[in-house]
């Protein structure tokens, strides 16, 4: 059991190492604008390039945390571990919840008419991204509900 809890936080470790790291590309791929953009769009990269920055610290260095925090409640897990836990991934998913409504606004609404020229092909690519967007926050989202009853469920 030792040895499958140490395998587990070392996978979430890596793949939260993983995630920041293309949360940090992604910042720096989709963050900056061109010449032709707007000023409001710009402004509108600016935020998610921030938001996703914060998203990913928080994805390495909280994250791995919490998920090994409720490996570790064995016990009638106190009220100070449930007021944290529900902090911090309160704060993730408000965070990621930012990124992904960001993103959707940069995703589908062109507000430059040099831009406004895309296919119906590349608009639907558009919204079948953003639509993955949200299920992605969803399933995160589920993902945390799920580890906090877990670690709620151990008192029973």
């Amino acid at each position: 059991r030792r040895q499958a809890a140490q395998q587990l936080r070392a996978s979430v470790a890596d793949t939260c190492g993983q995630g920041r790291a293309i949360l940090q590309a992604w910042a720096r791929t989709f963050g900056g604008g061109g010449d032709g953009e707007s000023g409001a769009r710009l402004r509108m990269r600016a935020k998610m390039s921030d938001v996703v920055e914060l998203l990913a610290k928080f994805v390495g260095e909280q994250v791995p945390d919490l998920v090994s925090s409720v490996e570790v409640v064995h016990m009638l897990p106190t009220p100070a571990w449930e007021r944290d836990f529900r902090t911090s991934s309160k704060a993730l998913l408000r965070n990621h919840r930012k990124w992904v409504m960001y993103q959707s606004l940069l995703l589908l609404h062109d507000w430059n008419s040099a831009y406004t020229a895309r296919s119906a092909q590349e608009e639907a690519q558009a919204q079948r991204f953003v639509d993955w967007l949200w299920r992605l926050h969803r399933s995160i989202r589920a993902l945390f509900w799920r580890l906090g009853a877990l670690g709620c469920a151990r008192a029973l």
